[in-house]
């Protein structure tokens, strides 16, 4: 039981995250992208969590599209759905964007050599573009999130979500009266 009662239930909450348990997961980070998605939901927000899709996941199906400008060219990425109902008219829409640079053997490094995949900055820009996105477009169960949403971007991989936030979309009218928490997990 919470010791504390919610407040501004009318506003979405979007955590975007590299991993999030169980369908994508090397650490902690994953953990608690997945325990954000049920906590908030189960205090009476709407809740999105955005991660890569790394797999097809059973359950998540393709619900839309959009093309993003990213490292000097346009880029299409895909948006699977999957909605974990938790009871009580509570749940967690999961989105997981597809791009070709996810579907690979690892998460931030290649299993064959150990080394890092030498796009990451590309990998995770373009997820942290995505995920600003999917609230503005995405229809799921007859509205979209909308503009007014809280973003609680998770570790060095969503770095440039705040960045973005500010300069591409709010200097052009859009999430005016959003509000984005960076969290970094394990500093030091």
């Amino acid at each position: 039981r919470s010791k504390y009662t919610s407040r501004h239930l009318n506003r979405p909450v979007v955590v975007v995250s590299s991993e999030v348990n169980p369908w994508s997961k090397t650490g902690g980070l994953a953990m608690v992208a997945g325990s954000y998605g049920y906590e908030f939901a189960m205090r009476g927000h709407r809740t999105m969590v955005v991660s890569p899709r790394y797999a097809a996941y059973d359950g998540a199906h393709y619900i839309g599209y959009t093309k993003v400008w990213l490292d000097g060219r346009e880029h299409e990425v895909q948006f699977f759905h999957l909605y974990q109902d938790l009871g009580d008219g509570n749940g967690t829409d999961y989105i997981f964007v597809g791009h070709d640079c996810f579907m690979r053997g690892g998460l931030y490094c290649d299993p064959h050599t150990g080394k890092e995949y030498l796009d990451n900055l590309f990998r995770f820009s373009l997820l942290t573009v995505a995920a600003l996105e999917a609230p503005l477009i995405l229809n799921i169960r007859g509205h979209t999130f909308g503009q007014d949403v809280l973003f609680i971007a998770n570790d060095w991989q969503t770095g440039l979500l705040p960045v973005y936030h500010l300069y591409k979309y709010r200097r052009n009218n859009t999430y005016k009266n959003s509000r984005c928490v960076f969290v970094i997990h394990n500093i030091g």
